[in-house]
């Protein structure tokens, strides 16, 4: 090891100082070298850093590869324990928003459902009060002029109530009976040019069967009779003028008896009118007695109001209400529970330029409501029973494109990008681990070179007493010191400013040797010449 400046000169020179000079300058060398120690000490303890971990083992490459292996084993693990979790994020994530997308249209459609079969219910409703009115001017018995109710029907078309026929059905005797012919045979001829009135008429039923066999013209003679005084509008309705609707025990008759029975109004089950031009479009009969007066408690119905209401009319009036694409099929519920087809119809809603709704409605054929069941989406089947009259009928909703479809695209997306998070996970985790390894082989080769290098400039003892001492010194000053002034400030124990260590700062590298001669000689001019000469050329 060689000396600094300092230390040369103060053993060259040694004979010609005083005690205090030589104080002096044996502190003076004594820093020197305690800086020099630090400097080499902090190299081999970075040294020691570096190629611990290479001296841990026996076999380098091994304990490398081993290292390697783990980091690798780990990666695996955590990308195996990411796609698992990604996965099963994304399926529950998948599951549960899907679930909530299908709740959500069905809910939509339940609402928009709801909506229309309550706009069904309530245009019945209109024609429910229109049978009110009709029978409050009916019920003026001798005062009401079949002006007046010809003007009322009048109104009934500018409000929009499209119907087939609005009846006043009065009771008549057997007394009264040729006076009410010879008014309506005035009547009628008069405002139908053409027309033959044959006075009160009746239909012939098969006595077992019940089936209608014919029209009566004119009605044999009974006690009493329900005939069709008012009638409007008289074109096609012609063969309703005065029909006796108490003579038919099959269908009309009973609906009266029932009426005046409960005092509510009553319904027919599905006619095919005489009128009707479109193949398969049913209409219903309603007859209103009118409502129980306080002052008339007891008072039994002796007129009634009628009206022929057309089904498919009654849904294209509901198309007025509607905003949904939807169909609507409507069934009368019969005494014995079947369900008997009725009408339908499909709306289909869009909007013009000015944003207004433009409803376009279609009439589907007749289908039974098993066949319509069978063939409907469970999900989009709404059926809703409403009270008409003294019978019920059963609302069907079902959509008609694909407006209720659940939205799964968020879904998707979702799912995706959690699966994909995950996958981006794994690659990131695989592109670090070679990052790590990369630099894990760097760093072993690097200490490997600086192992050969150290080896090659110390023997193997002293290397090894090297890096012990730069490995006590570093943890004595990890502990201890905060900075290098704190450290000399507060020295950790005392330090003999006799010995190796207080005067390099640094234990001893030559081995022990318990019988040691030293001898100290004076060499005359050496001060000369090594002044010189570089320090790198002495040996």
């Amino acid at each position: 090891m060689s000396l600094s400046q300092p230390a040369m000169d103060l053993f060259e020179d040694v004979s010609s100082y005083n005690e205090d000079d030589i104080e002096k300058d044996l502190k003076t060398a004594s820093i020197s070298l305690d800086y020099e120690s630090s400097s080499q000490t902090s190299y081999q303890s970075s040294y020691n850093k570096s190629s611990s971990k290479v001296d841990e083992s026996t076999s380098p490459n091994a304990d490398k590869e081993k290292h390697i292996q783990a980091m690798r084993r780990r990666c695996t693990y955590f990308g195996l324990i990411a796609l698992v979790f990604s996965a099963a994020a994304s399926s529950l994530f998948g599951y549960w928003m899907g679930k909530g997308a299908q709740q959500k249209a069905t809910a939509t459609f339940e609402t928009r459902a709801n909506e229309l079969s309550l706009v069904v219910e309530t245009t019945w409703n209109e024609y429910d009060r229109l049978a009110s009115s009709a029978h409050e001017i009916c019920s003026r018995r001798g005062n009401t002029t079949r002006l007046e109710f010809t003007e009322f029907y009048e109104y009934v078309l500018a409000d929009g109530i499209e119907v087939q026929s609005v009846q006043c059905i009065p009771k008549v005797t057997q007394a009264e009976r040729a006076a009410h012919e010879a008014e309506a045979k005035q009547y009628w001829e008069n405002r139908l040019p053409g027309y033959e009135y044959s006075g009160f008429t009746g239909v012939l039923f098969d006595a077992e069967t019940g089936a209608v066999t014919g029209v009566e013209s004119p009605e044999s003679e009974q006690e009493i009779y329900y005939p069709i005084k008012y009638c409007e509008p008289p074109e096609g309705n012609r063969e309703a003028i005065d029909l006796d609707v108490y003579i038919d025990k099959g269908t009309f008759a009973p609906l009266l008896e029932k009426s005046i029975e409960t005092m509510t109004p009553v319904l027919s089950g599905r006619i095919e009118t005489i009128q009707e031009t479109t193949d398969k479009a049913y209409s219903v009969l309603v007859y209103h007695p009118g409502v129980p007066l306080s002052s008339q408690p007891d008072k039994i119905p002796d007129v009634f109001a009628g009206l022929v209401v057309r089904i498919l009319s009654l849904l294209e009036r509901a198309s007025n209400l509607q905003r949904e694409n939807l169909a609507v099929y409507v069934y009368d519920i019969r005494p014995n529970g079947a369900k008997e087809f009725l009408g339908a119809a499909e709306y289909d809603v869009t909007t013009d330029e000015a944003g207004e709704f433009i409803t376009t409605t279609e009439f589907p054929r007749e289908i039974s409501f098993e066949d319509l069941k069978a063939q409907a989406d469970k999900n989009r089947f709404h059926e809703t029973v409403i009270p008409i009259a003294s019978g019920s009928w059963s609302i069907v909703v079902l959509p008609i494109d694909s407006t209720y479809n659940p939205e799964f695209f968020l879904v998707i997306f979702g799912s995706g990008m959690i699966l994909f998070a995950g996958l981006a996970i794994i690659f990131w985790s695989r592109s670090n681990l070679r990052q790590m390894v990369e630099i894990y082989e760097t760093k072993a080769k690097q200490a490997a070179a600086e192992r050969k290098i150290v080896a090659s400039l110390f023997p193997e003892n002293v290397r090894d007493r090297l890096i012990q001492g730069a490995q006590a010194q570093d943890e004595e000053q990890n502990k201890r010191l905060t900075s290098l002034q704190a450290f000399r400030n507060t020295p950790s124990r005392p330090v003999d400013q006799h010995t190796s260590e207080g005067l390099f700062g640094s234990k001893p590298i030559a081995d022990f040797h318990p019988e040691t001669t030293i001898m100290f000689a004076d060499l005359v001019g050496f001060s000369k010449y090594y002044k010189s000469w570089r320090h790198h050329s002495l040996c």
